[in-house]
């Protein structure tokens, strides 16, 4: 039957890009991002940036890898004091140092071969972004992650943990740091995806009124008809 061989050609198709994507992650793009990560790491320490700079690998699950560039923990100079009142009558004091951390990069395969970016900011016990993340890039192709995309994520995972950290919320947002994180937010996939939605909604309230309009409309001249 033709139509069962047409689904066989897909399905062989399918499974051949499949494989052809999952070893071109291992074989090169993955390869490629540990080391523009870590070289990226290893100057920006030397050059004495304040946060430590990693990179390592994170999920091995076979076929579903990622790959995090870390950003050490930060800490706030706030100190929380707790104050333990013990049997004997006597008191001791307790206290705790708030750090933020979790500011990081991951780049993640996908089940079906593809690679998504994303990008995380400082949270601490005393401040938080709004959004939990930022989703750079998604569904590209292994081949698709150049040297030029992989630095261009680096520099903006930088620029989110400034203006995620307290010192960064102290020195302030200019108008370009206002901008990059408006477009970044702005081509978020979920943003993207939810602009859509409002959209087809939006589309769906006018058709409603157009409709009801021309039923009105519709109304109107039979009556006039009649009314003759």
């Amino acid at each position: 039957m033709k139509f069962i061989e047409k689904e066989k050609t897909k399905l062989d198709r399918g499974h051949f890009e499949l494989n052809r994507r999952r070893v071109n992650w291992s074989q090169i793009a993955k390869p490629k991002i540990l080391e523009l990560c870590r070289s990226f790491a290893k100057d920006a320490n030397e050059q004495g940036y304040p946060y430590h700079l990693f990179c390592f690998e994170g999920s091995k699950d076979k076929n579903a890898e990622t790959i995090q560039f870390g950003i050490g923990i930060n800490f706030t100079g706030i100190q929380k004091k707790e104050v333990q009142y013990l049997e004997d009558g006597g008191i001791r004091e307790k206290s705790t140092n708030v750090i933020e951390k979790g500011s990081a990069l991951v780049f993640s395969q996908g089940p079906a071969g593809d690679i998504m970016v994303l990008l995380y900011p400082y949270k601490s016990e005393v401040h938080a972004r709004s959004e939990d993340y930022i989703v750079l890039h998604r569904s590209l192709l292994p081949e698709e992650l150049t040297d030029s995309l992989i630095f261009r994520s680096l520099r903006k995972s930088l620029y989110y943990a400034r203006i995620s950290s307290l010192n960064g919320i102290a020195y302030g947002l200019t108008l370009m740091d206002r901008f990059s994180l408006f477009k970044m937010k702005y081509f978020d996939v979920r943003s993207q995806a939810k602009r859509r939605e409002e959209f087809v909604n939006l589309t769906s309230e006018w058709w409603k009124v157009i409709v009801a309009a021309l039923l009105a409309l519709v109304a109107a001249l039979f009556a006039q008809y009649l009314a003759k």
